[in-house]
């Protein structure tokens, strides 16, 4: 066990007999109330270190785990405003506070319940214990070899290209899915809360009860500038999803651009989002739409569901969409060849070899009857004649280079030396970067859409298309198949619980996790489905998945902490170790 005076308690290493410690260069001080003092002892394993966070609502500290023998994080209840620490560490409610105090401690103890509940979501840091002692309750998490998502921007040139943020945000956005289905919103979506992994996933924290983030209520509120939605410094009673969506959005925006969006009350009678004109072509069409309706002003014209973000971000379309409209446009303007197109002369020049052709021929010809023309006038010796004939002849070059010139077409548009490459058909993560196939073009992935045909991930149409003459280094944008729009429930029955949530997440289900106590089935499998494996479901569709629960260890607290145990465990060792029955009870209904 770990010489708890040796440990920093800034990093929970150890400082090897130095005053200053050598991993960190933290140099202990006292924390000043109401913080909690450095190594405060809770249930009699958790030792308290410096605080990481605090707001309204409370503190989170870092706290060494004396019988898991790691670092861990616990969050505080103490709402400075509404309460005081009277009597060492004991919390109590300002006098005429009590009720408010009590109410917003069991909104706390239920949102840490409702996440130690979805501690498989690999998004959400999990919650594993909750136990109330001092006046207060506590929750306790895993501590992350992890950094905050500004740094890891900034070591990636301060934004980074949607194809590299899309299977980052993704994840997020299905965690909010699950937060919200189960009635949890989080209000203070933004880069500072968010953590990315020592794999690289991005992990969402800094939560707190809806109070600690909305205006006019009894605890202090914390706006996070740019990320939180204009309805919470309103506080009108009109947070929802759409709130998060907000939130959300504007992580977005931070990642593609690298911008922190103008803060909400500043946007009063000017929504416009601005963006680097820099990286703004490098943003596709349907993301940049999405982002600016995910952040309107007005929530009740912003989107309302993450579940409807993601499907904009996706360009989710059935196989009647984008594509069998553009399809449709261009036969009805075959069939009714007599009304004007929509294409310029430049774009119909280009796309028309025949045209180009025409054109061409027409110059020369019309070239060789001049000169023909100034030759007889020579011959005849008529040097009047012959002025006027090469007046003529120049006058004529001139009308066409002006006809050219005012139809906007340069030489180098009309003798367009490449074609574009024939795509349709191939895998375009295979296809992407192989730039000795066509080195003279750039793909470009312009959306996804479902096509019960073409199997996912390959181009089903291109633009410009095949063969069409284009500009050395022109940019082809490509659309891809999703697969079908409908698809059989695969079986994850047995499965672990976190490999059965990516499997359906990648098939493109919503996943929600039910847990049910199992004999026969080991801890954290699908003990079953709902709907049941092999029916047809639509993409996007909820699938439940009950899932065998750990079942509760009837050691006694010696015995538990005589040995550690495995991360899985901790909530039942921490239910041992509880000194009053009241905490007992709030883990087990974790459990």
């Amino acid at each position: 066990m770990a010489n708890i005076q040796e440990l920093c308690m800034h990093c929970m290493q150890s400082k090897n007999g130095q005053g200053i410690c050598p991993h960190c260069g933290y140099q202990e001080r006292p924390q000043q109330p109401p913080l909690l003092p450095l190594r405060t002892v809770l249930q009699e394993r958790y030792v308290v270190g410096t605080v990481l966070a605090e707001n309204g609502e409370g503190a989170s500290y870092i706290v060494w785990d004396q019988v898991l023998n790691s670092s861990v994080v616990i969050r505080e209840f103490m709402p400075t405003t509404i309460a005081q620490r009277t009597g060492g560490l004991a919390v109590t409610p300002m006098e005429g506070s009590e009720a408010v105090f009590d109410a917003l401690r069991r909104d706390f103890i239920g949102l840490s319940r409702s996440l130690a509940r979805m501690r498989d979501i690999p998004a959400l840091i999990p919650v594993y214990d909750i136990f109330e002692t001092n006046g207060t309750a506590y929750s306790v998490s895993e501590h992350l070899d992890a950094v905050p998502l500004s740094n890891w921007l900034s070591r990636r040139g301060g934004h980074i290209g949607w194809e590299v943020a899309r299977p980052l945000i993704m994840p997020l956005i299905a965690a909010l899915s699950a937060l919200h289905s189960a009635g949890v919103l989080h209000l203070a979506i933004a880069p500072e809360n968010i953590l990315v992994d020592s794999r690289g996933r991005f992990r969402l924290t800094g939560f707190s009860v809806n109070a600690a983030h909305l205006a006019h209520t009894p605890l202090a509120p914390q706006f996070i500038p740019g990320f939180a939605a204009y309805e919470q410094y309103a506080a009108n009673d009109t947070c929802g999803a759409w709130t998060d969506v907000y939130g959300i959005c504007g992580v977005l925006m931070y990642l593609l651009t690298g911008v922190i969006p103008k803060e909400a009350p500043k946007r009063v009678g000017n929504e416009r989002l601005l963006v680097p004109s820099a990286v703004a072509s490098t943003i596709p069409a349907n993301v940049a739409s999405a982002m600016a309706k995910g952040m309107r002003f007005d929530y009740a014209a912003r989107t309302r569901t993450v579940e409807m973000l993601r499907d904009e971000l996706s360009v989710s379309e059935n196989v009647t969409g984008v594509l069998k409209e553009l399809e449709k446009e261009e036969k009805k303007q075959q069939e009714e060849p007599g009304k004007p197109g929509k294409k310029s002369f430049l774009e119909k020049l280009q796309g028309n070899r025949p045209l180009v052709v025409t054109l061409l021929v027409a110059t020369i010809v019309l070239f060789l009857a001049c000169v023909g023309m100034g030759i007889v006038l020579a011959m005849q010796g008529g040097a009047q004649e012959g002025e006027a004939s090469s007046a003529v002849s120049a006058t004529s070059m001139l009308g066409l280079t002006s006809a050219l010139d005012t139809s906007g077409v340069t030489s180098n548009d009309v003798l367009l030396s490449k074609k574009a490459p024939d795509t349709v058909g191939q895998n375009y993560l295979s296809i992407k970067n192989r730039t000795d196939l066509w080195p003279y073009v750039k793909l470009q992935l312009a959306g996804e859409v479902f096509d019960d045909s073409v199997p996912a991930g390959v181009i089903v149409k291109q633009e410009p298309e095949a063969l069409t003459p284009i500009a050395d280094g022109a940019e082809i944008q490509v659309y891809i198949s999703k697969g079908p729009y409908e698809k059989s429930l695969t079986d994850v029955t047995s499965m672990d619980v976190v490999d059965a949530v990516a499997d359906l997440s990648a098939q493109g289900f919503k996943c929600v996790v039910m847990y049910q106590e199992s004999a026969s089935v080991p801890a954290n499998r699908v003990i079953s489905t709902d709907p049941q494996p092999k029916t047809t479901l639509e993409y996007g569709s909820e699938v439940v998945l009950y899932v065998s629960e750990e079942q509760p260890q009837t050691s006694t607290s010696s015995s538990s902490s005589s040995q550690a145990p495995t991360s899985s465990q901790s909530s039942t060792s921490s239910s041992a170790s509880s000194s009053s029955s009241e905490s007992s009870s709030e883990v087990d209904a974790v459990g």
